[in-house]
């Protein structure tokens, strides 16, 4: 049924921005569009799919995954105006081309319409720390926390958190935040490598290694600074 492969989808895109895993989560969703060519949700999944691809790097062409994305998003929302998760991904689109100001239009149009979608937030709190906005970066990465701590992507938020607090100087809070970043998605590259380079700038090399949890698979962490 397509509900049930929607529900397959959704579950492997979230493994995406975590660990860059879950990539037949584009799968799912194109078999409900043979099916359905019209089905809001899966287009609304797919357009996600290629847009997170682009933003965690896993894309083979950014250039080419990021025009699906735009191209499935912008069908979805010509269909419904309303739909949050449309507008939140096309955000990312612009996001990862270093479009700004088109990145935060979509994310505050997403925000607008769902007020509590904390994956907006947490988007936005990089692109206001980019235009030197810094406290508003701050201030959305921590109200996507307050909105949903248990979030898959709490751990991102976490780390956004601790990257606008290092450059506000605030190094021990940044710290802090990156640290609870890597023990919420131990498996993740990209808290272990913030917290490795923050350590190093302060000269702590041999706190890298207890820095990281044993159930980490990025194992090179481990080796950097030998």
């Amino acid at each position: 049924a397509s509900e049930h492969l929607i529900a397959k989808g959704w579950a492997a895109q979230i493994q995406i921005g975590q660990t860059g895993s879950g990539l037949e989560a584009g799968a799912h969703f194109e078999r409900v569009l043979e099916r359905e060519p019209d089905n809001l949700t899966a287009m609304i999944g797919l357009g996600g799919f290629h847009a997170m691809r682009a933003v965690t790097f896993t894309a083979d062409d950014p250039d080419e995954a990021l025009a699906k994305a735009e191209w499935l998003l912008s069908r979805a929302i010509a269909r419904n105006p309303y739909a949050s998760l449309a507008h939140h991904f096309l955000g990312l689109v612009h996001k990862v081309r270093g479009e700004p100001r088109a990145a935060l239009a979509c994310l505050d149009r997403a925000i607008a319409i769902n007020p509590s979608l904390a994956p907006a937030y947490g988007a936005a709190a990089t692109l206001y720390s980019r235009m030197g906005r810094d406290q508003e970066g701050l201030d959305h990465a921590l109200y996507a926390l307050r909105l949903s701590p248990r979030d898959p992507s709490a751990g991102l938020w976490w780390l956004f958190a601790g990257n606008i607090q290092l450059e506000m100087g605030r190094d021990d809070e940044a710290i802090a935040c990156v640290r609870t970043s890597v023990t919420l998605n131990p498996i993740g590259p990209w808290g272990l490598v913030s917290l490795a380079g923050m350590l190093a700038l302060r000269g702590e090399v041999e706190e890298v290694p207890r820095a990281v949890p044993e159930k980490s698979e990025s194992e090179g962490i481990h080796k950097v600074f030998e």
